[in-house]
């Protein structure tokens, strides 16, 4: 009995939590968006700032020198009237073809980390491929 109390209480929370009518307070794109970009498939939020992963962009920060799938990350800025505006984008220094820069991202504060699972290294001996 004490499980099926349980499981109606979850129930009716879940039925409130979805029966609420949400609507979208502010759509941001990217200013270069192009197909197979991926942007928005990570997403991670702190304080007044989002990062937005984009594993499939192929251009530096200039919106320049193509590198398929080397990746970037869009950050995001909420503005004194808590509307998001594009801030800033970022590349890896080191970016190469298929890096997928941006497969995963945490921010807290002051700081961000961004994977980029699929990158290769190299050096006189080895590569490993997918090294990240």
């Amino acid at each position: 009995m004490k499980i099926i109390i349980t499981l109606t209480f979850y129930l009716i929370i879940c039925a409130s939590i979805f029966s609420q009518n949400y609507e979208v307070q502010n759509k941001q794109y990217s200013d270069v968006r192009t197909n197979n970009m991926f942007l928005g498939e990570k997403v991670a939020i702190s304080e007044d700032y989002a990062l937005v992963s984009a594993t499939g962009d192929r251009t530096d920060t200039t919106n320049n020198n193509t590198l398929s799938s080397s990746g970037a990350v869009h950050i995001y800025k909420k503005n004194n009237n808590s509307q998001w505006e594009y801030y800033q984008k970022i590349v890896a220094n080191d970016r190469a073809v298929n890096d997928k820069f941006g497969i995963s991202v945490s921010i807290e504060g002051n700081f961000a980390v961004v994977g980029s699972n699929s990158r290769t290294d190299s050096n006189s001996t080895n590569v490993l491929g997918g090294a990240g």
